[in-house]
């Protein structure tokens, strides 16, 4: 378990693609590379459990796995870090990013972390009917 960033860019070169990068230390947004735009940082405990989980949730759009790139918009990307239930924190924010975008994030993270929860409990009502079963099972009810 590592403690780090995780960070999303886009590029000038590859419109509709994020990439969702990871590092120990923290981006400096005032020099991300040549044609790269840093949109967003968060700092985790556990940078590569986030990477992974943030991956599960954008895997359907997953378009380059070695360079980290998806095709989806970057208010899709942010809410799959913000949503994400490792505690984390945001460190920054591309300040181009306007009321209404920021808003659409805010939204749809909320979605993804109530789809979240209503999964955990599905699965929970299956372990516990799980059980139940083997319950009368071993008492030869069934």
């Amino acid at each position: 378990m590592q403690q780090g960033y995780l960070y999303l860019e886009t590029h000038r070169a590859r419109p509709g693609l994020v990439r969702v990068a990871a590092s120990r230390t923290k981006p400096d947004p005032d020099e991300p590379g040549e044609g790269v735009v840093l949109r967003y940082i968060a700092r985790f405990a556990d940078v590569e459990a986030a990477r992974m989980h943030v991956h599960e949730l954008l895997r359907h759009q997953l378009a380059d796995v070695d360079n980290g790139l998806y095709r989806c918009s970057l208010v899709n990307a942010m809410s799959a870090i913000e949503s994400e239930g490792l505690r984390h924190e945001r460190v920054w924010i591309d300040h181009s990013l306007n009321e209404s975008t920021l808003a659409q994030m805010a939204d749809r993270s909320e979605r993804l972390r109530e789809r979240g929860r209503r999964l955990n409990e599905f699965w929970k009502m299956v372990g516990v009917a799980a059980l139940i079963l083997l319950g009368l099972n071993f008492l030869g009810v069934l």
